[in-house]
């Protein structure tokens, strides 16, 4: 669970990052690149509803962010984000620091999908990150100095076990703008994921995602307990 957690809230800051490096460009530009390096860094096809990036305020505004996983794992939505916004310090931008004043992230879906090999979407991109960060040999030396107030809005979490069926679940967080102040690491948000966990009982889901592939006869794996029955799941705050 914390490595799950921990994985994403790295590639969030990775967005961020990349999104503080653009911002002296204008609206299509700042898309067309933004798409790029998103694909690269995930292996994921990406498509971006509408971006602004402000002029006379230091604000950048997504709207329907979504992204989609690769054949292998039939390409469906990975993720859907109808709203990404953020509001960056201008002076610690210029010091090559990226500090974000509000960041509010509102995530309607996230699909983790497991294959007829074994292996997951989220270890996939994973070890795509990782193999990238190796042959890289430069990186853009910008420090990620924190979030002063992150609101997160949690929809639909779903679990779909290609090789074994009877694993899929699906689940309805049901967050809506909870505000966490002062992020300056993961461990910020640890309260905040232990708490989800526990309440929406995401473990045994968790335990699937990172149980490493299994070897042609190697023993099988007890199933892990149920998830409860999702609720009917409500649209994305608009």
């Amino acid at each position: 669970m914390k490595k799950l957690f921990k994985w994403l809230f790295k590639l969030l800051l990775l967005l961020a990052v990349l999104v503080g490096l653009l911002l002296l460009f204008r609206n299509p530009i700042v898309k067309a690149l933004l798409e790029r390096e998103i694909r690269k860094e995930t292996g994921l096809e990406v498509f971006i509803g509408h971006l602004r990036v402000g002029v006379t305020s230091p604000v950048l505004e997504i709207e329907n962010l979504r992204l989609f996983n690769p054949p292998e794992f039939d390409r469906g939505t990975f993720a859907d984000l109808p709203e990404l916004s953020l509001e960056y310090d201008r002076e610690a931008l210029l010091r090559r620091q990226l500090r974000l004043r509000t960041l509010r992230l509102n995530v309607f879906e996230i699909h983790f999908v497991r294959n007829q090999d074994g292996t997951t979407n989220l270890r996939m991109m994973r070890d795509r990150s990782a193999q990238r960060r190796r042959a890289s040999s430069s990186r853009a030396d910008v420090e990620f100095t924190g979030i002063d107030v992150l609101s997160l809005t949690l929809g639909r979490f779903k679990y779909t076990d290609r090789k074994e069926p009877s694993r899929s679940d699906e689940l309805w967080l049901g967050v809506r703008n909870t505000r966490i102040k002062d992020v300056r690491s993961f461990e910020d948000l640890e309260p905040f994921l232990v708490k989800l966990t526990l309440e929406k009982n995401l473990k045994p889901v968790f335990d699937q995602l990172f149980r490493p592939p299994q070897k042609p006869g190697s023993p099988p794996v007890s199933p892990p307990g149920r998830l409860p029955a999702p609720v009917e799941a409500e649209g994305p705050a608009k």
